[in-house]
């Protein structure tokens, strides 16, 4: 059975860990609050709105979406994650 030490010892360890993951997060803006698939689905809007696209079925969505991303990262950018929205 582990001791009170050892016990306080890896509960100060998961709270370091709990507080660096916070950080990471943080210095990616807005983009952490979604999950790796909304962040995919964001990325490909961007790419398509990018690239003059001929449209396709959710076209205006992908556009939307493609501008939504570009504001925010104008008002919350990320650090860690440069997305490849057109700067205007």
């Amino acid at each position: 059975m582990p001791t009170r030490e050892e016990l306080e010892e890896k509960a100060r360890e998961l709270q370091a860990l709990l507080i660096a993951e916070r950080i990471e997060k943080e210095k990616m803006g807005w983009w952490w609050h979604l999950d790796e698939r909304q962040r995919q689905l964001v990325d490909n809007c961007i790419t398509y709105a990018s690239h003059e696209p001929a449209g396709l079925p959710g076209h205006n969505l992908m556009l939307i979406v493609a501008k939504m991303a570009e504001l925010l990262n104008r008002v919350d950018p990320p650090e860690e994650k440069k997305l490849h929205a057109k700067q205007t």
